[in-house]
């Protein structure tokens, strides 16, 4: 990528990728820069909202809510029909201690994702960790009321959000759903 940059400064999507690398390799400032850069030299938005996606991750690895949070709105408004910076934006703002506000941008997200069992999983997760059992309900249910059935990982969230709902009833009706699921998919041993 660096060689990429230094034969044509004005590439994008090189400087974004020379940014990642130096994520990875936790070199923040340069990729903040190269990140910066891209942004800048963006012509078109989804660009631009990559390049803001990749600066509010190297604010969130730095533990500055604010300043990612505030990447993640920039691409929000760069590309708002992308539901996944808005998941990154709510992860911010709750990191940030505004949970409330996190919940209502986790709205918009799912307005915008909705057939996407990778993004219902990575929600359910994040707010599991948070011990937000009612929404984690809400999200799994969410995503089966859109067809994502075949999900085992889905079955299994929603159980263990139940679980600690001490709704033992549903827990146990979701796991057997997960258990199935993941039953099917592993080949017998020979």
């Amino acid at each position: 990528y660096e060689e990429a940059v230094q034969l044509d400064p004005a590439n994008v999507q090189a400087r974004l990728g020379l940014a990642r690398v130096y994520r990875r390799l936790n070199r923040p400032d340069e990729a903040l820069a190269q990140a910066e850069e891209a942004a800048a030299l963006a012509s078109a938005p989804d660009e631009a909202a990559g390049a803001y996606l990749v600066q509010g991750l190297i604010y969130a690895d730095q533990n500055d809510p604010v300043q990612a949070e505030a990447r993640f709105a920039r691409a929000m408004e760069a590309a708002p029909d992308n539901g996944w910076y808005a998941l990154y934006r709510g992860q911010a703002l709750f990191a940030a201690g505004q949970p409330d506000e996190g919940l209502a941008v986790f709205n918009k997200a799912l307005e915008l994702t909705d057939d996407d069992a990778r993004f219902y999983r990575q929600l359910g997760q994040f707010l599991a960790g948070r011990g937000q059992w009612e929404w984690v309900t809400r999200i799994y249910e969410q995503a089966l009321a859109e067809g994502i059935t075949d999900d085992a990982d889905i079955y299994q969230g929603l159980g263990d959000a139940y679980k600690a709902l001490a709704d033992h009833q549903k827990a146990l009706v979701n796991y057997r759903h997960a258990a199935n699921l993941n039953s099917a998919r592993t080949p017998e041993p020979q």
